[in-house]
């Protein structure tokens, strides 16, 4: 009796452990707010409860930097690049779309 309460102690910690273990590193990849420490996050918690979340936010951060590369370099060109990685890019790639009509191409 006292093996399997032993056991069974051993389990609860180091479920709560695990646990307690996956909130922090969640915490500390949405404090860093960056692609890397996202993956970080799912490179340690593969079926963690902010698997969904985490593969959101990389793609939400990956499209950002796409965006802002366009915007920074401001040319038919960096909108049309944008649009061949991006064709999905939602409000962004309409503007890209717009930003080609409007310079002629």
């Amino acid at each position: 009796m006292n093996g399997k309460w032993l056991l069974t102690t051993l389990s609860a910690v180091a479920l709560i452990a695990a646990c307690s273990s996956a909130e922090k590193d969640w915490s500390e990849a949405t404090a860093a707010n960056t692609v890397a420490a996202y993956e970080t996050y799912l490179q340690k918690h593969p079926d963690g409860n902010h698997r969904a979340e985490a593969d959101a936010r990389i793609t939400k951060l990956n499209e950002s930097d796409a965006w802002n590369q366009a915007t920074q370099a401001n040319t038919v060109q960096s909108y049309q690049d944008y649009l061949q990685k991006k064709p999905d890019g939602g409000a962004s790639a309409g503007t890209a779309a717009i930003q080609i009509w409007q310079r002629g191409s």
